[in-house]
């Protein structure tokens, strides 16, 4: 994925990439805790500002989330607060694929997925299988 790579975001929380050779967004959350609600939700906030602009005209868009540095956090007022901001960037993506450590967090993906009514995302271990996933034909 490094030909011909957009960036388009950056904060020091994460980073969002586009790969003109494979119609992929990345998504790369980094190794910096959120010091607070308040600034996880700055960080995304500045996300969605640039996403509402800058992403049409991109057919079928799909995303890789790499929250495989991403310190853990799941306490309910994160998960509160992360959830609205989650789910409105997934949202314009045609398929999700998310990379994970461990089975434990494919299933924290399978969750969110069934609590968003998000049948396009997966959660995967190995980025090979991920962005195979990505690149299947829609039905």
């Amino acid at each position: 994925m490094a030909a011909e790579l957009r960036q388009i975001h950056q904060d020091e929380y994460s980073t969002l990439t586009y790969s003109a050779a494979d119609g992929v967004f990345r998504f790369t959350r980094t190794t910096a805790q959120y010091p607070s609600i308040a600034a996880m939700m700055h960080s995304y906030d500045a996300l969605l500002r640039l996403l509402a602009t800058d992403f049409h005209g991109y057919a079928s868009p799909r995303l890789l989330v790499d929250m495989r540095q991403a310190p853990a956090r799941n306490d309910p007022e994160f998960e509160r607060a992360h959830g609205p901001r989650r789910r409105q960037l997934l949202a314009g993506f045609v398929r999700v694929a998310t990379l994970v450590n461990s089975p434990v967090g494919i299933l924290h993906i399978q969750r969110f997925a069934r609590e968003d009514r998000a049948q396009h995302i997966q959660g995967f271990q190995d980025e090979r299988l991920a962005l195979r996933y990505l690149q299947e034909p829609l039905s």
